[in-house]
């Protein structure tokens, strides 16, 4: 039997240059690094800040068109549940929101794009 892993776009590895917006400062846009790898195959991501900091991502695996993982907010802790859309080849734009409904707009654009 396949793995699943075999039958699900591979994203380009290396970093991919990002963005968030928050849902109530539309004009505020913060930059944001993922760094993608694969580890046995499975896809491992980890988001970096402007400060430089790493946070960890889970759960991460694209879904028909659909990049999905999570992260705990680093300020606050709070479990955001990503969900954008796009293709690995042009990059992915969605929300990554929390279980109250607040969200935020985050892109990624592949490395070299």
């Amino acid at each position: 039997m396949a793995s699943d892993a075999s039958m699900t776009p591979m994203l380009a590895t290396g970093d991919w240059n990002g963005g968030l917006v928050p849902m109530n400062h539309p004009d505020l846009r913060t930059p944001l690094v993922f760094t993608v790898s694969y580890e046995d195959e499975v896809l491992a991501m980890t988001l970096g800040g402007p400060d430089g900091g790493e946070i960890p991502i889970r759960n991460a695996h694209v879904d028909g068109d659909t990049l999905r993982f999570e992260f705990n907010e680093p300020e606050v802790g709070v479990l955001l549940t990503c969900a954008l859309a796009g293709m690995p080849a042009e990059g992915f734009e969605g929300k990554c929101s929390d279980d109250a409904d607040k969200w935020a707009l985050v892109t990624m654009t592949p490395p070299g794009a």
